[in-house]
């Protein structure tokens, strides 16, 4: 079992934005390793409007991870 500190909980000083940017860096660590599956669990759904609507789990393909932490760097504001 690996634990990414991309993957934890929001930090301290961390507004909902940072939290968003760092969880497209966590799908681009996971999209690195080289490992046959990855299980990625979170605590909330914060941030997944862009991928799921209806507030159901995410399931991505390897193929999706890196187009999927685009599109959620594509939705965030500009500072």
């Amino acid at each position: 079992m690996l634990e990414e500190p991309l993957l934890s909980a929001r930090w301290p000083h961390e507004d909902a934005v940072d939290h968003t940017a760092r969880r497209a860096d966590a799908l681009r660590a996971v999209y690195a390793l080289d490992g046959r599956c990855a299980l990625v669990v979170w605590d909330t759904l914060d941030g997944w409007g862009a991928l799921s609507s209806c507030g159901t789990p995410v399931v991505l393909a390897e193929s999706r991870l890196l187009a999927t932490a685009e599109l959620i760097e594509r939705r965030l504001p500009f500072p």
